[in-house]
């Protein structure tokens, strides 16, 4: 049983409350970037300001210290009230977090709330104009041994100051599962379980601060293995999802007043499952929004029965790319839709936020814009604007008076009219399968025999790269180096049937494509052959280590972040954290149909002694995800070995979370290519002199 209680004492502990001066660093976030460059009016011509990406002299390129690309983002998850007059969000700072609510007018800071320092917010939504629900995760002992993560959820209302947890004296590991919210904050419906593994139930949780046993009233018991529930956008639970260990049962009905029917059940991974990733569910109505593949085979958004259980006509549909995401609203139903082609793209429905996202891109200079956020009536919205060569900034707009306030850059450190331009470009693989890739060309050196660096992505599965920023890829431009990213067979976004050209190819056919890409860049004259240096993390690393095993002739050096070393191993650790069915294709994806069993033949342990050419291998001894024990296993097979380069960093995990860990990869990383993949502004470190009495006796006569 996971117990709220000691997650509950921590905010009891510190007396959390609301905080009112303006002393602090959650105002200077904001005056500092006002001050920094004025924000521009929205209109055709922007008035009294510039765009975030100035003009850039092009012969003007200087070194940018390594530490300006590990700042991070002081802030997380802004959000606006539904009314549009506050935004929150979650600022860090000394490695504490702060909720930090602004006055969207003025955007400067009303009321902050300091986190206790051992729960990590990770979500906050609004519950009304003057109520915020904050999620929280923490890490709990299951059985006494495993660490598992655990959420909850708190509230906070600005009306009476008031702050207190919501939900069960005990309970599962999920505890701020909201599937409805009242509009005027009243109260929220909240499923949970009471202990761990329990079957889900519904509650209706009054949003007032007291006990969750007087206020709150249950709308929905367990039912056979419940784990999902669904409400409409009244406030009916109308829709239960239940899994049994080997079946999905779909629980459905109409209104409040009928009973529950069983209208579909299937095996886990069923093609029939896709029918039922819900977008929304109306009132008085069996037609809801689903996400599923559409009439061309692209993940769409299609209308669904769910009465019957059977799709209907497909309501938006790219021609190339899977959908990612899609807002509803009960009013206007379909609202935008989202998609990856080379950027992140949305596509809005909504005629008024369509006009909004034209105008805001007209006076922002033809930079890359994004509505974030927008109040439930459009009074105010959240808007970004950046590209892979500016990390971007926040803007406030107020389409009534055509205002757009600048918030803050996002990275204000760093000189972003120093960076490098980005490209998509298109390769065809040595068996004809068409590939994206990025090409980054640094910025004041001729385009020509430049020293390269293949950049995989990690995954290798589920992930793709794409035109955003990128620190890493920045920072090599910036050093001298063109960077290729390649999206392999396996990434994700080009549909299923790219997806599963990767099964049973790590190590095979997803590092041809590599090689690929890499020969691309020298027949295209970008590419010096003789220095090419494959670099990666997580997927990315084990691709860069396999790369001198595998094809020592085609690269003078690599460089790995946190790679895999070892399948066998890695399948076995990966057992222990996935259910039956999950490890399952898991393990069918990595292996394939047909190679089962001959995980050794790409494993690098396996060929350590075989790597001849400058490595260096770093890993986090706190990594849960590819675990420590791999590069302890990869150091002891390579016994010692003088090309092979060491960096163990005690407090870092599987990602660069903390910037002096970050920092310290990329300083290691640019000694390391200096030394074996030079380029004009990371050049070969200079020999040592000869000392005095040497030198003395080799200039005598």
């Amino acid at each position: 049983m996971i117990d709220s209680e000691r997650i509950r004492a921590a905010f009891a502990a510190l007396a959390l409350g609301l905080c009112f001066g303006l002393g602090w660093t959650a105002p200077a976030l904001g005056q500092q970037a006002v001050a920094a460059e004025a924000p521009p009016a929205a209109s055709a011509a922007a008035e009294d300001g510039a765009a975030p990406s100035p003009p850039r002299a092009a012969d003007a390129v200087a070194l940018i210290p390594t530490a300006d690309f590990v700042g991070r983002v002081p802030f997380t998850s802004p959000t606006l009230s539904p009314d549009g007059s506050r935004f929150a969000l979650f600022i860090e700072e000394d490695e504490r977090n702060k909720l930090v609510i602004y006055d969207a007018a003025t955007r400067r800071p009303s009321r902050a709330i300091l986190l206790p320092e051992n729960l990590h917010p990770s979500r906050l939504r609004w519950a009304g104009p003057d109520k915020i629900l904050v999620s929280v995760r923490a890490i709990t002992i299951v059985y006494g041994v495993f660490p598992v993560p655990v959420s909850r959820l708190f509230a906070f209302d600005l009306a009476s100051g008031k702050t207190f947890f919501v939900g069960r004296e005990k309970q599962g590991l999920t505890g701020d599962d909201v599937i409805y919210t009242d509009p005027a904050g009243e109260f929220i419906l909240l499923s949970s379980s009471s202990k761990l593994f329990a079957d889900a139930e519904v509650h209706k949780v009054f949003l007032d601060g007291s006990e969750f046993d007087d206020t709150a009233v249950r709308v929905q018991k367990r039912k056979g293995d419940s784990d999902t529930w669904f409400a409409d956008n009244e406030g009916v639970v109308r829709l239960g999802i239940h899994f049994n260990g080997k079946r999905r049962r779909i629980w459905y009905r109409s209104s409040a007043e009928d009973d529950w029917d069983k209208v579909a059940s299937f095996k886990y991974y069923d093609d029939a499952a896709e029918y039922w990733n819900v977008i929304s569910i109306s009132a008085g109505s069996d037609i809801g929004y689903i996400m599923a593949r559409g009439d061309g085979g692209r993940i769409a958004v299609r209308e669904f029965d769910f009465r019957t259980g059977e799709p209907g006509r497909t309501v938006y549909e790219h021609a190339d790319w899977d959908l990612e995401s899609a807002a509803v609203d009960s009013v206007h139903g379909l609202l935008a839709v989202s998609y990856t082609d080379d950027r992140e793209r949305t596509e809005w429905i909504h005629p008024e936020l369509a006009k909004w996202q034209g105008v805001l891109e007209e006076a922002l200079g033809g930079a890359q814009v994004t509505i974030r956020q927008w109040s439930a009536g459009l009074e105010r919205m959240v808007v970004w604007t950046g590209s892979e060569a500016d990390p971007g900034a926040l803007y406030i707009f107020t389409p009534a008076e055509m205002k757009l306030d600048l918030f803050t850059n996002l990275l204000p450190t760093l000189d972003h009219t120093q960076l490098a331009r980005s490209k998509a470009v298109t390769y065809a693989a040595r068996d004809g399968t068409k590939l994206r890739a990025y090409l980054t060309l640094p910025r004041g050196l001729e385009a020509k025999n430049l020293p390269l660096i293949v950049l995989p992505h990690g995954g290798p599965f589920h992930v793709r790269d794409m035109l955003a920023y990128h620190p890493e890829v920045q920072l090599l431009a910036n050093r001298g180096y063109a960077v290729l990213q390649p999206n392999f067979r396996g990434s994700s976004g080009y549909g299923e049937a790219f997806e599963k050209l990767g099964y049973g190819e790590i190590g095979r056919g997803m590092q041809d494509d590599l090689d690929d890409a890499r020969g691309w860049a020298i027949a295209q004259g970008y590419a010096d052959p003789a220095r090419v240096c494959m670099v990666g993390g997580s997927y990315g690393g084990y691709a860069a280590v396999w790369s001198v095993v595998r094809n020592p002739d085609l690269y003078v050096c690599a460089a790995s972040w946190a790679g895999v070393t070892d399948w066998k191993d890695m399948l076995d650790y990966d057992k222990d954290f996935l259910d039956r069915r999950d490890g399952k294709r898991w393990t069918m994806m990595v292996e394939g149909e047909v190679r089962k069993g001959d995980l050794d033949e790409v494993s690098p342990r396996e060929f350590a002694r075989r790597i001849g050419r400058p490595l260096l291998l770093a890993h986090g001894k706190k990594d849960d995800n590819v675990p420590f024990k791999q590069h302890i296993e990869m150091m002891k097979a390579i016994d010692g070995a003088t090309h092979v380069e060491e960096l163990v960093l005690d407090k870092a995990g599987h990602s660069l979370v903390r910037p002096e860990d970050e920092q310290a990869w990329y300083d290691r990383l640019l000694a390391f290519l200096a030394k074996h993949n030079f380029s004009a502004r990371n050049p070969a470190p200079a020999p040592e002199t000869e000392s005095g009495a040497e030198a003395e006796l080799a200039s005598a006569p």
